[in-house]
């Protein structure tokens, strides 16, 4: 089989933390950016505080979860075919939050 998918997974500390709407605004102009189309999105604050939300898009899905006593955010977008740039969506907005640190990974799916 020959792989069409495309999945980036990235795990940033952030100096600060951000509102969960300042997040997701971030994450929308990535996912526009990359040229990927959202079909849906489910946002799901916590208390005290938290967030997950997923985006799902006609490429295939975006996901955050975040950890605010920690500064930590976890993201991951996968896609399933040629259309979009999830590599492009997760640089543009570790560009946009200049986290103290980063890490992320790319790998190809379906490679069965």
């Amino acid at each position: 089989m020959d792989y069409k998918g495309k999945h980036v997974l990235c795990d940033v500390i952030l100096e600060n933390n951000l509102s969960n709407e300042e997040l997701e605004r971030i994450i929308e102009e990535g996912i526009s950016h990359s040229k990927m189309t959202v079909v849906k999105k489910v946002s799901v604050p916590f208390e005290p505080h938290g967030l997950t939300a997923v985006w799902i898009l006609s490429e295939s899905h975006f996901t955050v979860h975040t950890y605010p006593e920690s500064n930590y955010v976890s993201m991951d977008c996968y896609t399933c075919g040629d259309e979009g740039s999830p590599k492009g969506a997760m640089d543009h907005i570790v560009e946009t939050l200049k986290p103290v640190k980063a890490d992320i990974k790319f790998l190809l799916r379906g490679t069965v």
